[in-house]
């Protein structure tokens, strides 16, 4: 048995023996067929420089039947041997047949193989114009929304970005009017900051990379890939509109009839200066100046920070004064107070004329002897050797209802006082 072992492997190596014999030496030189070759393609950043670009597919491979010694070919693979095409001798746009030139690897000699058939014969590159332009940053929201009582500020969103520039085929590139980013507003509440991938768009709104019908929307580019995005959101509430009433010339709020074109606004603001915010005096009526009904205009002032989302900036008010008489009294009880000690101040006037209101029973209980002008001087301790007039406080004695109506001045005579030391 164990012979027999022996005389098979004995001849399987004289067998083997006889064929390198054969392959190397009667006969060395025969055929392969190499399939789908790459090509590498030289020269990309020479189209680019001349404002070119392939719209053609890049993935080329090439079949080889090749001619040699057989050792030289069970060397050659479809990794191993290189293909180049030089793109850089395209100048102008269309369609070009490109030929490439062919390398083996450094354990293969040149010239011991020979090419007997390239499929293709050369590479066929279609490249068209390209061009860039830049576009507005737009932020949409679709049918999304904040969750009541909220408000978001759509016209002054920031950007980090404001443009993209966009570059592609020329006839492509038309078509992109603007890049867009898609922001959903669903249950936000506060200001939002976050990135979000820019949308190529036309002039309808509709995405240029998904329009089928449009050539080479796949080599459109952009400088950035995402925009961050800060949008602000705020809280927003209903804030009524007041009118500071103070009382005189016989009036009191509850008199008066007041009616304002405008009972509340809707603002905005953080939850913070919002919580503080209950009402909005728009203004101040003072019943003491008021001859007879009438109307007031007020512009309406928020607080830092807050802003006005109803948009009504001014508010009118109509005051109705109930029917009440007005009289006139010569008063010549005039006075003075707070006079400093330095200063001497001499009353001009000897009777003012006073005008009360109120109603028929008020007024008939009243006299000139009833009423005093009060005369404050604080005003007058830079004065000296001089004329001027001072505002008037006008005081009825007792209780009653009625009031002085408008403002009274009386005019003074300042000296000024020097005081001397005594020995």
């Amino acid at each position: 048995m164990k012979s027999k072992v022996l005389r098979f492997l004995l001849s399987l190596a004289i067998a083997l023996g006889i064929w390198l014999y054969v392959v190397s030496v009667v006969s060395p030189e025969s055929e392969a067929t190499i399939f789908q070759v790459p090509v590498m393609l030289e020269g990309e950043k020479s189209l680019a420089e001349r404002d070119l670009i392939i719209v053609s597919d890049k993935n080329f491979t090439v079949d080889l039947k090749l001619f040699g010694n057989r050792v030289d070919l069970n060397k050659l693979t479809a990794s191993n041997i290189t293909l180049q095409a030089d793109l850089s001798q395209i100048t102008e746009p269309g369609e070009h047949n490109i030929r490439y030139s062919i390398a083996y690897p450094a354990v293969v000699e040149p010239g011991n193989v020979e090419v007997l058939e390239k499929d293709p014969q050369h590479i066929t590159i279609t490249v068209v114009e390209t061009e860039w332009k830049e576009v507005p940053v737009k932020v949409e929201y679709g049918t999304s929304r904040v969750p009541d009582g909220y408000v978001v500020d759509r016209q002054n969103p920031q950007f980090d970005h404001n443009t993209v520039i966009v570059s592609g085929p020329k006839e492509t590139l038309e078509y992109v009017q603007y890049a867009k980013i898609d922001v959903d507003l669903t249950g936000k509440v506060s200001t939002i900051d976050d990135s979000y991938k820019v949308i190529l768009c036309d002039a309808r709104g509709n995405d240029v990379t998904r329009n089928e019908g449009l050539k080479y929307v796949d080599k459109l580019s952009t400088n950035i890939n995402a925009i961050r995005a800060k949008i602000q959101i705020y809280k927003i509430k209903e804030v009524p509109l007041v009118v500071e009433v103070i009382p005189g010339g016989g009036l009191r709020e509850e008199d008066v009839v007041l009616t304002l074109s405008q009972q509340s606004i809707v603002v905005s603001g953080s939850d913070r200066d919002l919580e503080k915010l209950d009402q909005i005096v728009v203004g101040t009526v003072k019943l003491a100046e008021l001859m007879e009904s009438t109307r007031l205009a007020f512009d309406v002032e928020l607080p830092a920070k807050i802003d006005n989302i109803t948009g009504v900036d001014e508010v009118t008010v109509d005051i109705e004064l109930p029917e009440l008489e007005v009289r006139t009294y010569a008063v010549t009880q005039i006075r003075t107070e707070n006079v400093p000690g330095n200063r001497g101040v001499k009353l001009v006037n000897q009777v003012l004329n006073v005008q009360i209101r109120g109603t028929k029973e008020a007024l008939d209980s009243i006299s000139a002897a009833d009423i005093q002008a009060i005369v404050n001087c604080e005003d007058v301790a830079g004065m000296s050797n001089t004329t001027t007039r001072l505002s008037v406080t006008i005081v009825i004695a007792g209780e009653t209802t009625a009031g002085a109506v408008g403002e009274y001045y009386v005019v003074v005579e300042v000296t000024e006082i020097n005081s001397g030391t005594g020995g």
